[in-house]
């Protein structure tokens, strides 16, 4: 709240006037001062609001990415399951395979002519036999080649994957590190500003303190002035009043002395009322003397309050 007003009366001279609104002008900065730094500590807590902010949009997106890394882990380690069982099957096959081609090679056949015509019928069974165990390794050679192409899939599939999830995990702690870096240098930014505030802050209580000490003791030497003023003022007017009724007597005694100096034309008439006369003029000469001091004091009151206006000038200065 500025300060627009002070109970003072206004019966003081310009020069007064002008200190008092010195005064007034120097207050009001005082004030606006105040306002300044309270929209400072408002911008900081504004500023403190975003840096929360975004230290959550920060926490979100570390979470997300924590997410996404443990997705990762979890078909990185579903291909390797994969890999681990296909790896298996080619070998339990590939094993299969062998045997039973050692079985097929290492059957007799019986080439001997003297037994062929007799041994045919057996001979074409051996032929069928032979012709499904070929059919069958066919197939598991197919099976095996089907098998050994998803195992380079799924290699393949977990080499990117593993790149992917190292690529993510490099992301992850850059993003950690720029947010850790940023974090720290918010809060030390929020902690230099708030050690900002709190001095501005106090500056700004002590100040005011002052500032309302001052202003009261100023108020109160002025309201003591102005009871001083009216009350010569008043002391004046009365001592006006009577040097004006002094004069009127005055005349009237000289206008008495000469109309009983034409009348009485007496010796004693003329000393009595030259006697009144005097005394006239001596009571005359004494409120003389005191209105000129009661001036004297007025003056001297004056210079007091110049004297007073400019140590208030230059404290405010």
């Amino acid at each position: 709240m500025l300060i627009k007003d002070i109970n003072i009366p206004v019966n003081t001279t310009e020069f007064n006037l002008n200190d008092i609104n010195n005064v007034k002008y120097r207050l009001n900065e005082q004030s606006h001062l105040i306002m300044a730094l309270k929209e400072s500590a408002d911008r900081e807590l504004l500023q403190r609001k975003e840096f929360e902010e975004k230290l959550a949009q920060e926490r979100d997106k570390s979470f997300e990415l924590q997410e996404q890394t443990e997705e990762l882990e979890l078909r990185l380690m579903q291909s390797q399951n994969l890999v681990a069982s296909l790896s298996q099957t080619i070998e339990k096959l590939t094993g299969r395979g062998k045997r039973k081609t050692c079985a097929t090679s290492d059957t007799p056949i019986q080439c001997n002519r003297d037994s062929e015509i007799a041994t045919s019928e057996k001979g074409l069974n051996t032929n069928s036999w032979w012709m499904e165990d070929v059919l069958q390794n066919s197939d598991l050679k197919r099976k095996t080649n089907e098998l050994a192409a998803a195992l380079r899939k799924a290699e393949i599939e977990k080499f990117e994957l593993t790149q992917k999830y190292m690529t993510i995990l490099a992301e992850r702690r850059n993003a950690n590190l720029d947010f850790t870096n940023s974090k720290t240098l918010l809060e030390e930014n929020y902690a230099q500003a708030k050690r900002q505030i709190e001095v501005l802050q106090r500056e700004a209580l002590e100040n005011a303190s002052r500032w309302s000490d001052e202003r009261a003791d100023f108020e109160k030497r002025i309201c003591g002035r102005m009871i001083k003023e009216e009350e010569l003022n008043r002391i004046t007017q009365q001592l006006q009043q009577e040097n004006s009724d002094l004069q009127k007597e005055i005349e009237e005694l000289n206008l008495r002395r000469k109309k009983d100096a034409e009348a009485l034309n007496a010796n004693k008439q003329i000393k009595r009322l030259n006697n009144r006369l005097d005394e006239a003029d001596a009571r005359y000469k004494n409120l003389q003397e005191v209105f000129e001091a009661y001036k004297q004091h007025t003056n001297e009151l004056l210079q007091a309050e110049k004297k007073l206006n400019k140590k208030l000038r230059q404290h405010f200065k």
